[in-house]
């Protein structure tokens, strides 16, 4: 009987998923995982690649890293600014990597947040 009653909820839930969800948000965004290594002199390193989902160039893309310790005061903050090939716009569909290492030991870090801001 639990059986059935998963395979309803299964069959529910897949019809009510609309297709909009689906489909790519016209912007731009991380293309897989940032991967967050700690490097030999026990300093955080990350790598990454962004984007740009949208039909138009965009100009103006930064990451933005904010690194915290225990007592919730901000110990590093750092702006990546992005560039495409052809200077500060990426175009449509265009692919960038990213790679920065911050300046604080990984063992005083313990709240991140990255984010991804654009002007388009």
């Amino acid at each position: 009987m639990n059986f059935i009653r998963f395979i309803l909820f299964s069959i529910i839930l897949i019809f009510s998923v609309s297709c909009d969800t689906l489909k790519n948000t016209s912007t731009i965004n991380f293309l897989g995982p940032v991967l967050e290594v700690v490097n030999k002199d026990g300093k955080l390193n990350y790598t990454g690649r962004v984007i740009n989902n949208s039909d138009k160039k965009i100009s103006n893309v930064l990451i933005r890293y904010v690194a915290r310790n225990q007592d919730g005061k901000i110990i590093e903050a750092i702006t990546v600014p992005l560039v495409g090939k052809n200077g500060l716009e990426i175009i449509k569909g265009e692919v960038v990597n990213f790679e920065f290492t911050l300046r604080i030991q990984s063992k005083n870090v313990y709240d991140k947040q990255l984010t991804l801001d654009y002007l388009q």
